[in-house]
């Protein structure tokens, strides 16, 4: 099963992202993973939060753009070459990757890959077959 990312389009200036994160902030919504891109003109937050749908109406209301995305979460050894077996996995399934960040946890030694990949469906189900810990929804808010 995969998880559902948000993406919200900033412009490029600055306290735009101090912004946003005062609105989830004064909804009570908790940001769990976050990746900020820039292109020309705006900017690009790719974030997990812990409600994702309360999370897009406040933000909606707030007069932000955003939209929700399939993600995997792969939990890897945090450990050198962690991140690689998992991605020789998804190399052998021909899925492939179009952005990748991390998620921070608390559990020792272990670190979480959050990726927007070409077939989610396809990479959860083999990478848990193969024993790979993908998170679900309901796990992300355990991590």
């Amino acid at each position: 099963m995969s998880i559902k990312q948000i993406s919200v389009f900033l412009d490029d200036r600055p306290g735009t992202l101090a912004e946003l994160a005062k609105v989830l902030e004064s909804n009570n919504i908790d940001m769990r993973a976050l990746s900020v891109a820039d292109a020309k003109d705006f900017g690009i937050v790719r974030m997990l939060v812990d409600d994702e749908l309360a999370a897009v109406a406040v933000m909606e209301d707030a007069g932000y753009v955003c939209m929700l995305t399939d993600v995997i979460a792969v939990g890897v050894d945090d450990a050198p070459g962690g991140f690689s077996a998992a991605l020789e996995v998804l190399g052998e399934l021909d899925v492939n990757i179009d952005y990748s960040y991390t998620l921070t946890t608390h559990a020792a030694g272990k670190a979480y890959i959050v990726a927007r990949v070409s077939d989610t469906g396809r990479a959860v189900r083999e990478l848990s077959e193969r024993g790979w810990d993908c998170l679900t929804p309901e796990d992300l808010l355990k991590v």
